[in-house]
């Protein structure tokens, strides 16, 4: 998992804004009211322009999911930009399960994939987000079957190869 950071706009991008973004030569991904960049330093420059042109909204960490399946619910937690999948940060939890026999397992996701926004295969081990505030049900689930999930403390995430 990567993190990537977003800038939100409070208004569509206009012409000149687009041939900003062109001329700094920066990865970005954009569309409508939010751009994307790899680096916290490059947001950061795109922040203050967008700050000095009273468009500026919010600025977000988003993890970059490379190859996710998606549920229904993701939207309400990510977004997609230009093909490419990536969750607000703040809003999701990760977790993998540790231990525990395969019925279990696929019996306890049975009852966690109502609260899954989308999983991730990251070196053949299943990554699945859930709302942050859901924790504790999916912890309450892991018990019921007698599975352990491990969450990841995003926050501290810093992979960006």
């Amino acid at each position: 998992m990567k993190v990537k950071y977003g800038i939100e706009l409070n208004e569509l991008l206009e012409e000149d804004e687009l041939i900003f973004l062109e001329t700094m030569n920066l990865k970005v991904f954009y569309e409508d009211f939010m751009i994307v960049t790899e680096s916290n330093m490059d947001a950061e420059k795109i922040q203050d322009f967008f700050i000095s042109k009273d468009k500026f909204e919010e600025f977000h960490k988003l993890i970059y999911l490379q190859h996710p399946i998606l549920t229904d619910l993701f939207e309400d937690y990510g977004l997609i930009l230009e093909g490419n999948h990536f969750l607000l940060l703040d809003s999701v939890s990760c977790f993998t399960f540790e231990e525990g026999n395969k019925i279990e397992i696929e019996m306890a996701l049975y009852q966690i994939e109502e609260c899954l926004l989308a999983t991730e295969t990251i070196d053949h081990i299943p990554h699945y987000f859930v709302d942050s505030d859901q924790q504790e049900l999916i912890e309450r689930f892991a018990h019921a079957y007698e599975v352990e999930v491990s969450f990841f403390d995003l926050d501290k995430w810093t992979e960006n190869d």
